[in-house]
Order: C-alpha cells, then structure tokens, then sequence
C-alpha cells in the first residue's frame, strides 16, 4: 500500500521518482545524480536499505520492506542553504504529520528527530552539495509507519496502539505527502537567508516545548535558532 500510494502521489503531483525495492541508501543514490541537468526537484525512495545512515554516521535500522516510508528529496537551491536549513525542515516535517493526524501527541527533538509521545517516529538527514553555482539541498526522510525496529526501545511507529492504532490510509499517507511537499518548498525557500522569520521561531519553540524529554523549557527560539532556556542557551548546531 505504501509503495503504490507513494508512487501515485508523485505522479499526481508531477514529482520526478526514482523507485527502488532496494537500494545502499537514498541520500547517496541522490548524490551521484547531482548535474546541472537535473528537475528542480527529485525524490527517491526505496523498500529497503542496506545502508541507511542516521546523523553523525549513525546507522539507520531496517525493517520489513515497505512497511516505512524511505525517501530522500533532492532540491535545487539559488544559493548555498544557511544554517537555519535545519530547523525549518524539522518545523516542515512537524507541520506536514500535524496535517492528517492533528490528534496525535506530535513534538520535535533538536536537532533532526520527529516524536510521537516519548517516542521517535521519524529522522532527519540533511546534507549539501555544491559545486560552483549549482546547490543542492538533500533531505533524507524516514518514517516509521508500519513498524519499527523492535531492538530500539526509544522508537515507535505511526500505527502502534500508542500512536494512531491503524494503518494509516492512503488519504492520510497522501495527504501528509502532500503537505510536506509544500512545506519542504517554503522551507527551503527561507532557509536561504540568514535569520528564521519570527512566525517559524514561535513555532518551533511550540514544537521542541511538546517534546515530553527536553532539556528544560525553552524559552525562546532566537533568529540564528538557539534554543533559549531558563539557565543556558543551545545552538542547534551543538546539539
């Protein structure tokens, strides 16, 4: 059902796929692909990986083929992306969970994972290439829908009974797709300045705030996005 809804979504939405059933990684497939040739926007997803990676070259663990959404969405940028990139693609990925299951306890962990209750649901991988002119931002995308690995006790997955209880339908699955499409294209469109606009600052500090296992309350999320709290300030990059 994944599969199958994920590829008619992208060609409802006219979004050029590269479908594999397995493959090393999305994000290294996406990288030997970069030419100035290439549609502004790509995105590949695969069934299974051998070698998916986590931030800081942790390991991202399989499960079942195609019971997760395995994706990496590669983009053109006008210009090298900022430092804010990062948090303003997490705030995307809240926003587009939020979208069909506005019900469900949703919060972000600094600086890449997506929660659902104490849980991680989702993982963030972020990396750039450049070359002269050319800028492409990568976002590799897991996100447990189905299942998740049973050996990691800090993960969840969309459809346990802590979470929604249900498969998710083709019309949540699509309509997250679709929301995270729009979201990833704002997101990238203001994570080419210097400073997060005061409307993302509110609410990723909403967001990290939900976040049953943070480090304190944040206080405020400052136009560089440091985390602000009673007695210390974060940088995202040190987290």
């Amino acid at each position: 059902m994944i599969s199958n809804t994920i590829q008619k979504w992208a060609q409802d939405s006219q979004v050029e796929l590269r479908f594999f059933s397995s493959v090393d990684s999305t994000n290294q497939e996406a990288k030997k692909e970069i030419s100035p040739e290439l549609s502004g926007l790509v995105l590949y997803v695969a069934e299974t990986q051998t070698q998916g990676r986590g931030r800081s070259g942790r390991h991202w663990y399989n499960t079942a083929p195609g019971t997760n959404l395995l994706s990496s969405w590669s983009l053109s940028c006008s210009s090298a992306p900022q430092p804010i990139m990062g948090p303003l693609i997490g705030l995307a990925l809240y926003r587009a969970a939020m979208a069909p299951w506005p019900q469900l306890p949703w919060s972000l962990k600094a600086p890449n994972d997506l929660f659902l209750g104490e849980k991680k649901v989702a993982g963030l991988l972020l990396e750039t290439v450049s070359r002269g002119d050319l800028h492409r931002l990568i976002v590799g995308l897991g996100f447990n829908l189905l299942d998740h690995p049973q050996d990691l006790p800090e993960a969840t997955h969309l459809s346990h009974s802590e979470g929604l209880g249900r498969s998710p339908s083709s019309e949540e699955l699509t309509q997250f797709l679709s929301e995270f499409h729009q979201q990833l294209l704002q997101a990238v469109h203001q994570g080419l300045a210097p400073e997060l606009i005061e409307t993302a600052r509110i609410e990723l500090a909403k967001a990290l705030n939900a976040h049953p296992l943070k480090p304190g309350y944040i206080v405020e999320v400052t136009p560089s996005a440091s985390l602000i709290l009673a007695d210390k300030t974060l940088r995202w990059s040190d987290l």
